[in-house]
């Protein structure tokens, strides 16, 4: 794995994305409401390169994202080389 420890990822990869909602009043599954799915993508990019995880959001060839209502709230995130 190519890391640079002061800068984070500084090669080609694919990134799955599951941002998860919770909400008393809504079943699990899709979410369909705002926030926008590709506004959360942007967030979490801009979030991944300040944070250091990434070198560059350009090292990202490929993006997979999806948004649902869950048990409880989080953004999971799988990286592959």
């Amino acid at each position: 794995m190519m890391e640079d420890k002061q800068h984070g990822l500084n090669h080609a990869v694919k990134i799955k994305l599951d941002f998860i909602f919770y909400s008393e009043n809504k079943p699990w599954g899709p979410h369909h409401q705002k926030p926008d799915v590709d506004n959360l993508v942007k967030a979490f990019m801009d979030a991944a390169q300040d944070g250091g995880m990434l070198l560059d959001d350009s090292v990202v060839y490929s993006i997979h994202a999806n948004k649902y209502w869950g048990p409880s709230p989080k953004i999971t995130c799988t990286i592959t080389y």
